[in-house]
Order: C-alpha cells, then structure tokens, then sequence
C-alpha cells in the first residue's frame, strides 16, 4: 500500500486549483468529470491533491479524504469484508482506476485505488 493523494472538496474550483498553483506551486495533472463533480489533479515534488469541485462547504468545514494505492483492491475488498467493514462508496471504475471508500474511525473517508 502506498500513499496515493489527498482530496479536498472545494466551494471554488478555480479558485482553489489557482491558490496551490500560485501559492505553493503546484502543477495541474489532469482532470475529469464523475457523479456531476468537476475534479483537478495537481502535483508537486510526487505529492498529489484532488480537488473535487463546487461542492457546498458546510459549517463544520470542508470534506477531505485520504487515498491509499494498491495492487489488488480485491484483496482490499475481502480482507474489510471479513472484519465487517462496509464500503460507503464502490467499488468503482473512473478511468484507468478501480476505487472503493471506507470510513475511518472519526467518520474520515479512506479511498483504496488500484490502477487498471
């Protein structure tokens, strides 16, 4: 398992893509669409963000997840199936990844992903 990025769900794409590009320099590396969310991808020095866009903001602040790169999400899968750990979302297929979302211990999201 390997870190694989951090996302952010942001009010302003925009926004927010331009405050880590001119801020702390962050370059853009793609984007998509999927489920109605406009998403950018930027990355410096290997470290990435997903910026997932548009996305109300509530007052108990922004939504952010944690992503974990694997080589076989399906072991992922079985392997939180046998303790009784339910996906919240997935598995999907967005591009050229495979993805699944569990909770964490504070109600955080944690993504598996393995590239296809």
């Amino acid at each position: 398992m390997r870190f694989h990025h951090l996302g952010i769900e942001v009010s302003d794409l925009q926004a927010a893509k331009a405050f880590y590009e001119k801020i702390f320099g962050f370059k853009e590396n793609g984007g998509l669409r999927f489920g109605g969310e406009d998403i950018f991808f930027l990355e410096k020095d290997g470290f990435k963000i997903e910026l997932i866009g548009n996305v109300p903001v509530s007052e108990s602040g922004v939504s952010m997840h944690l992503c974990f790169e694997v080589d076989h999400l399906n072991s992922v899968i079985k392997e939180f199936r046998s303790r009784n750990i339910i996906p919240i979302e997935g598995p999907y297929i967005v591009g050229n990844w495979r993805t699944v979302f569990y909770p964490g211990l504070e109600r955080e999201l944690i993504e598996f992903l393995e590239v296809i």
